[in-house]
Parts: structure tokens; sequence; C-alpha cells
């Protein structure tokens, strides 16, 4: 049971937050923050990429220093990766300044950032407009915060509920780059439970390996990625399970968001695999098929091209399958159908699989024959518009 809160982040007692444009990109809002007045206990997950970003290196030792944290600042238009010391100055440079402004200590702040890589990163439009931003933090809604983390993005991605005894609220982007073992996504999530760091870090470990680590759009996992759950507290003890389930329908919600909005995509997609000996199989077959180009480019093509999906799950890692034993069938509003069973081609009625692929969400079903095991994947098809946003992304 769930009542749907319509302030996002703002709906979280003991959160501020705001968005505002800075001058690190040339017109939209550039710079967002999430501020504890009371403090909060705050864990995060990371990308899994060698290559990171000094944002993310810095993350992950404040995190391990301390549990409990008044800020989180986030800038969009330039990764901060990539760029030598530099970068880790300016990084430093942007603590000091909204430390100072906001006066809390350093050891309370935290700082993501989402853009170009490699480029330097210029901080005098933060200095000289810090006093200004943290002038806007306030509970009215989150809207500016998320709106201040975009990239490619088409659209903001948060939502809030009300759960039995306590709330739960996120706000997250990503377009491209986005890949298993988190992609370039930013995610901000929170509550007004009463959870220590400890707890934070195992439910959000746990839950993103079911949603923002089953999501695809190209294929490309990015140095950036960062995750946060924090808590207020004011809500008091929860049951632990039970948060659990509720965390993973707010966060499957915005990893699904995140793929709805996939760079040029015209139809989200669910890889379904059933019938698999373990979760790990079932797991590596849908993340084979649902990052294969091949696949995606048939998928945009309305193109029910089964034999692209058996080939996609015969070169998934792990243990093998058996095409004898499988079976594959797309689905969608317009109806189902089934082209491969038990190892053989089926007659295909090529109008209705047309019918199918053309609705704007579609379901790949493949049952490998060999146990109960099930996973689902979220990916979306690549496009012309695909190219056209990555072909000119610096220029």
């Amino acid at each position: 049971m769930k009542d749907v809160l319509d302030q996002g982040l703002a709906s979280i007692p003991g959160l501020e937050s705001c968005g505002a444009h800075l001058g690190f990109k040339y017109k939209k809002k550039d710079m967002g923050l999430i501020y504890f007045p009371d403090g909060a206990e705050v864990a995060g997950v990371f990308t899994q990429n060698l290559v990171q970003a000094h944002p993310v290196k810095f993350c992950q030792a404040q995190l391990e220093a301390a549990s409990r944290f008044k800020v989180i600042a986030v800038n969009s238009g330039n990764a901060n990766a990539c760029n030598g010391p530099d970068g880790w100055q300016a990084l430093k440079t942007c603590q000091a300044c909204l430390c100072d402004c906001l006066e809390v200590k350093a050891e309370e702040f935290l700082m993501a950032s989402t853009g170009v890589i490699g480029e330097s990163f210029d901080v005098s439009p933060l200095l000289a407009k810090c006093q200004s931003l943290c002038d806007q933090l306030g509970r009215t809604s989150s809207d500016d915060f998320a709106q201040a983390i975009l990239t490619t993005d088409t659209c903001t991605k948060q939502l809030a509920y009300q759960f039995d005894g306590y709330r739960i609220a996120g706000v997250a982007k990503g377009s491209g780059m986005i890949h298993p073992n988190m992609g370039t996504m930013l995610a901000f999530i929170a509550t007004d439970a009463d959870l220590n760091q400890a707890q934070l870090g195992k439910l959000l470990y746990q839950v993103t390996q079911k949603t923002f680590n089953r999501i695809t759009v190209d294929g490309d996992s990015s140095t950036n990625d960062s995750a946060f759950l924090a808590a207020t507290g004011q809500a008091g003890p929860v049951d632990l399970d039970q948060f659990a389930q509720d965390l993973e329908v707010v966060m499957r919600e915005l990893a699904q968001m995140i793929v709805r909005d996939g760079e040029g995509a015209t139809k989200f997609v669910t890889v379904r695999v059933e019938s698999a000996q373990d979760e790990a199989q079932a797991l590596a077959v849908a993340k084979s098929v649902a990052t294969s180009n091949l696949v995606k480019t048939a998928l945009y093509g309305e193109d029910a091209n089964w034999g692209r999906v058996l080939a996609a799950a015969g070169y998934a890692e792990g243990l093998p399958v058996d095409p004898d034993r499988m079976s594959i069938s797309f689905q969608s509003l317009a109806g189902a159908i089934t082209p491969y069973q038990d190892g053989q081609a089926q007659v295909m009625d090529e109008d209705l699989a047309k019918r199918i692929l053309h609705e704007d969400e579609v379901l790949i079903q493949l049952n490998l024959g060999l146990g109960q095991a099930q996973v689902d994947v979220w990916t979306c098809d690549f496009s012309h518009d695909y190219i056209k946003i990555n072909a000119e992304y610096r220029s």
C-alpha cells in the first residue's frame, strides 16, 4: 500500500533541495543541492568502471570516514573526470565554498558530477553565485534539483511515496552510457525512516542489483555512476524486510524511467529469461540479449528477428544454454507470437509480428527449459537519433 506524494525529495521531513543555473552549461540549470539541516545517515554505491571521476573517489573516501552528512552537491555539464590534479582541486574548492555558505563541516559534504569527461572544471560560476544558490534551499519541491542534474535527458525522473509509517523519495538522471553495473546515472534516494549507514549500505547494494544493475541503454558504463540512500530518521524505526521491498519499488521505477528516456529510444523493452538453471544464468542471458546491438536495431525496425535473440543468448557468459530446449516469444498489447519453440523455428505471421513490435512497450521472453529461475532486464531500441545525439555530444 502506497500513496503518491507530489513534492519529490522535498516530501521527506528533514530534507531541503534546490537547483539553479550557475554557468557550467550555457542556459539550463546546472547545479543542485540536497541539504539535511539536522544531518542524515548516508550510504552510496558507485561505478564499477576502473576509470573513476574525482567525485566518485571523493565520496567513497568520505563515506568510509563518516556516516552522517548534511550536504550533497551535484553539478551537470562537466564530469570532473580524467582532468588531473586540477579536477581534484576544483572539487575541494566547491567543498570549501559550499561548506562555508551553509556553515557545515567539510566531513559532512558529498558531491556528484555529470557531463563531458576530460574537460577542465572551471568552478568560478559557483564561486560567484554560491550564496544565491544556497539561499534557494527549501521544501516546496525537488523540481529544480531534478532539472539541474540532467545532461542529454529529455525529462526529469523523480517520485515519492508514503508507505506504512515512512516515506521514500528519489530523483535520478540518465539517458545514455547506461549499462548493468551502473551506467551514466546518478540517483538520490531519501527516507525519513530511522536507519544507520550500515543498514542503508546493505539495502542499497542489494536493491541496486535488482534495479539499476538490470538496465541497459547502450552497453557503456560511465566514470561517474553514483547512487545515494539517505535517512533523516524522523519517522522512527522500521521493519527492514518490508522497507527493502518498498525501496525496491522506488528504485525499480527510477531505473525504468531511465530506460524509457534512453537516448533516441522509441520502445521500452523487457527481456525476460525464465526456466534457467539459476538466477546467475538467467541474468547473464538477459543482459546479453538486452545489450545486443543487432537485437536493439531489429526492435527499432520492428523486425521480430528471433535469430539475433538466440545468438545473443548463445554467447552469454556463464552456464551454457541448450538451443534445442529454448523457446523465444515477442509480446505487446498487440498480441504475442512464438517464432522459435523447443529448438525449432515456427511459421510466423509477419504482419502480426510487425504489429507487436510497433507498440511502445515490448516483452522478449526466453524460456531456457533448464530450471526454475527467472530474471527481467530492461532496455530500449537503437534508433537513428541515438547516433545523432552522441555524434554531436561535444559539438
